[in-house]
């Protein structure tokens, strides 16, 4: 009987699968665990990537302004607003907890600002894995403080951007006021991240980085709370006195104008087009209907305005017996005295190779559509408004030719 009952214990199957499973989840429980363990590592690591990179550019845009003791304060603020204690800072020997590092080098171009946000977790099932004491997370960046040749778009009340367009060169964009970026996901800027630059002095309707400029381009502006200076240039032309007053009366241009240092009245390019003699012209109103070519050209735009859409391939002069255009193609003083701001606009299939400073500051000027713009051009508009499919080519623009119509521009750059 008893050996009846045991064969047929031993022969019945029922539970075994329940039995099998019970074991096999004891070892699945625990890599799941484990998983979920050294995940949250994972994302402590991000977390102190991201406070190491705050840190680092807050420490080096007090460089910047030559806050050298500010450096550090800055830097760990940063770390700590991104949840990381500062713990012992660079002398610390401790394993357990957070600690933040935050080393300098300098003051001035090339100098560094080094964060090392560091965080120790104890492991709980992941001790079986690992060699015994916490586990050291850690992360490290490296914010440079580095010269660009200046800008060669400033808005001086807002620039504007949207629409496909594209940037190509390695000066910088400023505005002294508002700065809209382009849609989500529309990067205007071609080239490495080393060649562009953005600075805002007003506000910025971008993300927490001031602007969403995401793409090839890894920049960072920085606000120092002071307008961005005007160019030499155009700082003096639109000093009172320096360009001659423009008569209330003037007869209109008729055949090929020449050069001149006193006021001409409006001139139209006739759709044939015109070839201008090198030297200065100074033109109440200035209509191009057809090619305006030039070598050795400066241009004064009175109070009739620019207008038409004719293609323009000149490079400034030396400013004839107006020193102070040297190197400057165009200066508009259109409504300088309105109490509307002018509207200039480049639209369409409209291509043209501008060499040397270009000065609407009293209009709105826009590039829209087709619009291509060539060459070596130092921008400067009341509000620049850049969209549609337009284009800008700067890439001929040498560090000197910039160096003397703009000031340096220092930004701070992540290298590490």
């Amino acid at each position: 009987m008893a050996s009846s009952m045991m064969k047929h214990l031993w022969n019945d199957r029922r539970g075994a699968t329940a039995w099998f499973m019970t074991v096999a989840m004891v070892p699945l429980l625990g890599m799941v665990s484990l998983g979920t363990e050294v995940g949250s590592w994972y994302s402590i690591r991000r977390q102190a990537q991201n406070a190491a990179d705050t840190a680092a550019i807050a420490g080096a845009t007090a460089l910047v302004v030559n806050d050298t003791a500010g450096a550090v304060t800055a830097g760990q603020a940063f770390a700590t607003s991104n949840g990381f204690a500062n713990g012992g800072g660079c002398g610390s020997s401790a394993k357990s907890g957070q600690n933040v590092c935050i080393t300098s080098s300098g003051a001035g171009t090339g100098a560094t600002v080094t964060a090392v946000v560091t965080q120790y977790q104890t492991p709980i099932l992941a001790q079986w894995f690992v060699p015994s004491g916490a586990v050291k997370i850690q992360a490290t960046a490296t914010a440079q403080i580095q010269q660009k040749p200046g800008y060669c778009i400033l808005g001086l009340n807002s620039l504007d951007m949207s629409g496909n367009f594209n940037f190509s060169g390695g000066c910088g964009l400023a505005s002294n006021g508002t700065f809209a970026p382009p849609p989500p996901g529309q990067n205007p800027f071609q080239g490495s991240p080393s060649q562009w630059s953005l600075s805002v002095q007003g506000d910025c309707t971008g993300n927490a980085n001031k602007c969403d400029l995401s793409g090839k381009v890894k920049w960072y502006g920085y606000d120092t709370g002071a307008a961005i200076a005007l160019p030499p240039a155009l700082d003096h032309l639109m000093n009172g006195g320096v360009v001659p007053t423009e008569p209330a009366s003037l007869p209109a241009v008729t055949g090929t104008p020449s050069p001149s240092s006193s006021w001409q009245g409006a001139y139209t390019v006739p759709s044939a087009g015109v070839t201008l003699a090198p030297g200065l012209y100074m033109f109440k109103q200035l209509t191009v209907n057809g090619p305006l070519n030039g070598t050795g050209v400066n241009i004064i735009i009175g109070s009739g305005g620019f207008s038409g859409g004719g293609a323009i391939t000149m490079t400034a002069g030396t400013g004839g017996t107006l020193s102070d255009m040297n190197g400057v193609l165009i200066f508009d003083m259109e409504g300088k005295t309105a109490s509307k701001t002018p509207d200039i606009k480049f639209t369409g299939q409209y291509t043209s190779n501008f060499n040397g400073a270009v000065y609407f500051p009293y209009a709105h000027l826009t590039f829209r559509g087709g619009a291509g713009l060539t060459g070596c051009m130092v921008v400067v508009a009341k509000v620049l408004d850049f969209g549609g499919n337009s284009s800008m080519d700067m890439s001929g623009c040498s560090n000197t030719i910039l160096n003397n119509v703009v000031a340096q521009a220092r930004v701070v750059m992540l290298t590490n």
